[in-house]
């Protein structure tokens, strides 16, 4: 308890101080719900729909075409106020702690960032519904380097991380990602090395994306290709995953498809369906609601079916190989 009190009053020392410096922002999310899962009793939970999160950034212009900026970024629990998410309470930026120089030649990052190979993935998201895209990922085990080994920051973010993306040409671009060792260790490098690329395609209404990751020496490795479309009200996407989740070679597929629809000018809806080839197929199916009341805030509503200890809901877990049906009525407000 007083860890996280500690904690929490340093992001609050941190983020006092740089709102005062020049090019500097304190941004937030919070997401609560009221859920419910087969079997289980109703609680507060959060991120059903957008990830609660606590973050500092800010640019400073170089001058001639360059840039320098930074992120520092934490998951918070809102139903307690704890340091949350992705797999460690007790690290304070848990998810972004970055550097980055950004020019003509496109921008280099360093430190904890985010996986490519993760967000050609969710271009093929129909609507940004946390109940289904994170359990999608974890169903596919197209997860970044916890799918084989541990990490304190969980799959989507990769520490001690150096990445290259590349200016857009002709609306296709690249990111490529590599981890190096940290502070002389040889763990990342000889065991849980981490390696990602993304080649990116935006042409109008149309994106497509490709990924490729790789885990170091337990060969690991996974591939996904996506597509979207936009058609006036309506957002079409899908996709695939390829995972090689073993050093034995065994192999797992996953594909995925949603829609999404704008019913009213502030209600949209969405459906979202994947499935695994597993000896034992998982399957996952959520369709949402989402209700703006302003640019910041707005009420969402989710149901999902999860099947062979798939969950439908973000931080909710059934039993193994058990097939729950869940429900989320939630708010979510941006600072």
């Amino acid at each position: 308890m007083r860890k996280t009190q500690f904690a929490l009053a340093a992001v609050a020392l941190i983020a006092s101080t740089a709102a005062m410096a020049e090019g500097v922002t304190v941004y937030g999310r919070l997401d609560l719900s009221a859920a419910k899962i087969s079997g289980q009793t109703t609680q507060l939970n959060q991120s059903n729909w957008d990830t609660s999160v606590l973050g500092i950034k800010g640019t400073e212009d170089l001058e001639n075409g360059m840039k320098a900026s930074f992120n520092l970024e934490g998951g918070i629990d809102p139903t307690s106020g704890a340091t949350a998410n992705n797999g460690s309470a007790a690290t304070l930026f848990n998810r972004l702690a970055n550097v980055n120089l950004s020019g003509e030649f496109g921008s280099v990052g360093l430190g904890l960032q985010f996986s490519p190979f993760v967000g050609a993935a969710l271009n093929g998201v129909a609507t940004g519904n946390e109940s289904f895209y994170v359990r999608m990922l974890v169903m596919a085990k197209g997860f970044g380097p916890t799918t084989y080994g541990t990490t304190a920051t969980g799959g989507f973010f990769i520490p001690n991380a150096v990445t290259y993306s590349s200016p857009s040409v002709g609306g296709l671009s690249a990111t490529v990602m590599t981890q190096m060792s940290n502070s002389g260790t040889t763990s990342q490098l000889d065991t849980n090395k981490y390696d990602a690329l993304a080649i990116n395609y935006a042409a109008g209404d149309l994106s497509v994306s490709g990924g490729y990751e790789k885990n170091g020496t337990l060969g690991a490795k996974n591939m996904t290709l996506t597509a979207a479309y936009n058609m006036g009200p309506a957002r079409i996407a899908g996709g695939y995953i390829s995972s090689n989740p073993d050093a034995a070679g065994s192999s797992l597929n996953t594909y995925f498809v949603g829609a999404s629809y704008v019913l009213l000018p502030n209600l949209t809806g969405s459906l979202n369906f994947a499935q695994n080839d597993a000896t034992a197929k998982q399957e996952l199916t959520v369709a949402g609601l989402q209700y703006n009341l302003s640019k910041r805030t707005y009420l969402y509503s989710t149901v999902g079916r999860g099947t062979r200890g798939t969950s439908p809901l973000y931080g909710t877990v059934p039993a193994f190989g058990v097939s729950a049906t869940g429900y989320a009525v939630g708010v979510v407000h941006n600072f």
